[in-house]
């Protein structure tokens, strides 16, 4: 190891080694080599680190894996030094989840607003289940579009504005083709 920084880092590290066996420590003893590990952590790793680690774990925000997302602010949490089970730390994992997850989790049949959940494990637990719920969800919506694609092909009724297939009788005159029944 050189270098500017290094020189007068490992003349430290000999004295204090030096004093530490004239006092009588062993040679071979194992608490040389974790003071110098930590020496050398506390010298030359980034001291800012936990302060990056917590505004990046304030910043973080579920994209589309949920499965990511909580991996990653465990690991933010764990960098930033933050227990999970902290009020402020629970209430940044509800704020980086998608809200309408949010809201599923509270309106959840294991959540009681009277009694909120006060640890971690809860609300990991409720966003998986909720999340696998939605996923259940639209593969059926996906069943559903796929039948209903059919039934307007067959009608010849063209959808609205790609945002999935209109109820025939819903269409009003928008230049598509309606249901005008018998009267």
């Amino acid at each position: 190891m050189q270098g500017d920084m290094m020189e007068p880092w490992k003349e430290e590290q000999m004295i204090k080694l030096q004093q530490h066996l004239a006092g009588g420590t062993d040679k071979t003893d194992e608490d040389h080599w974790i003071a110098f590990e930590q020496d050398f952590k506390d010298s030359f790793t980034n001291t800012n680190r936990k302060n990056e680690a917590f505004n990046e774990l304030t910043a973080l925000r579920q994209k589309e894996s949920l499965d990511i997302f909580i991996s990653e602010f465990k690991r933010l949490a764990t960098a930033a030094g933050v227990k999970l089970d902290n009020h402020g730390t629970i209430y940044l994992f509800k704020k980086g989840l998608k809200p309408v997850l949010v809201q599923a989790i509270i309106a959840s049949q294991g959540y009681n607003p009277k009694n909120p959940w006060i640890t971690f494990k809860p609300w990991e637990e409720a966003a998986h289940a909720c999340h696998l719920k939605w996923l259940h969800g639209q593969e059926f919506r996906r069943q559903n579009d796929a039948r209903c694609e059919g039934l307007y092909k067959a009608l010849n009724i063209t959808p609205r504005n790609g945002r999935g297939p209109p109820h025939p009788y819903n269409q009003g005159n928008r230049g598509h083709q309606t249901y005008r029944g018998r009267g």
